[in-house]
């Protein structure tokens, strides 16, 4: 393996421990969105859930991006 990519892996890494708080937040409030809308289904929760759904993708995305 090439020192490029053993530093490229060490920033990743670092990078991931500094922002896993948000990451596990943002995984939380998807889990219990999803045990809600199997529990008691309404569309209300539903669009909920697809709306979290895409913010966790979008801040993830951003989040691997810096």
């Amino acid at each position: 393996m090439s020192m490029d990519a053993k530093s490229n892996i060490n920033v990743f890494r670092s990078k991931i421990d500094l922002y896993w708080p948000l990451i596990k937040s943002l995984q939380t409030g998807l889990l219990l969105l999803s045990f809600a809308i199997v529990f008691r289904p309404s569309e209300r929760i539903n669009f909920s859930l697809f709306k979290y759904a895409s913010l966790y993708m979008l801040a993830s995305m951003i989040l691997l991006s810096i």
